[in-house]
């Protein structure tokens, strides 16, 4: 299997996964780009073929990279130096390594392309590791550091909470007057004579939707599935909404207005939910 478009941008693909759906009949196959036998960091595209070998869909990556925008594969840094340099941002954490879910006594190293944006491809190392923070276990992070200038890319936290997203939703009922209903009251203020909102602790079927609606740390409405969000003009995708402790509760008063523009949030989780 081969994705044209990237093979017109000079790169190499191998598939990088390949996950069977249960329950919608289709396989979904991920492919890597390379180039010069390194990884592209985000460079995958998305085939989803049906039973009967038909094209679905295909989702590319956000960086169109061409093979103009690397470089050479010239590491100035070694993978020892590149994590020396992930110590010094530290200040002095104790890090350990970090590999399968499990501390190793050694931390492990990647070489890989990394994209700053279409036109400027760092080649980089890519660090799994864990920081000691106090808490008695050792929180993974993933670095991703120049491997020409030691520049710190990316440092990104990768242990998070395992609560599930609660939603304060309609679960499909009208939310008419006078339509009576056996969901549970509302936790907010809303007049009797509605229909009440749920909380729902949901995070989708682990069969139809492996990695979550939204995936673990997630904190708005642009999910696995789904992205759902309000803007006047139809311009962008900024409207999303936002919850910092994924609970995705926001206030409705249905006496005072219907229309969905004055409970933006509200009307945005709604969708999501839906949807």
């Amino acid at each position: 299997m081969e994705d044209r478009s990237a093979k017109s941008r000079g790169l190499d693909q191998r598939v990088g996964a390949v996950f069977e759906g249960v329950r919608s009949e289709v396989t979904h196959v991920w492919l890597q780009d390379y180039l010069a036998g390194l990884p592209v960091w985000g460079g995958r595209t998305g085939v989803h073929i049906d039973r009967k070998g038909g094209i679905r869909r295909i989702e590319r990556s956000a960086f169109q990279t061409s093979a103009a925008a690397f470089g050479p594969v010239d590491p100035v840094l070694t993978e020892a130096e590149a994590l020396d340099a992930v110590r010094a941002a530290l200040f002095g954490y104790e890090i350990s390594g970090y590999e399968g879910g499990r501390r190793s006594k050694s931390v492990q190293g990647e070489l890989l392309w990394y994209p700053i944006d279409p036109w400027d491809v760092r080649l980089a190392w890519r660090l799994n590791l864990g920081v000691e923070l106090g808490f008695g276990i050792p929180w993974l992070y993933r670095a991703v550091v120049d491997a020409r200038t030691g520049e710190m890319l990316s440092f990104v936290r990768m242990t998070r909470s395992a609560e599930e997203p609660s939603w304060l939703v309609f679960t499909g009922e009208s939310p008419q007057p006078g339509n009576l209903s056996p969901l549970p009251s509302e936790p907010d203020t809303d007049p009797v004579s509605n229909t009440r909102r749920a909380v729902v602790v949901y995070n989708g079927d682990p069969v139809a939707s492996p990695l979550g609606w939204i995936p673990d740390g997630g904190v708005t409405t642009a999910g696995n599935n789904v992205h759902a969000f309000n803007t006047l003009f139809g311009s962008d995708d900024s409207g999303r909404a936002f919850s910092t402790d994924r609970r995705f509760h926001f206030p409705l008063d249905l006496t005072r207005s219907w229309t969905p523009t004055a409970y933006r949030e509200a009307s945005t989780v709604n969708l999501f939910y839906l949807s």
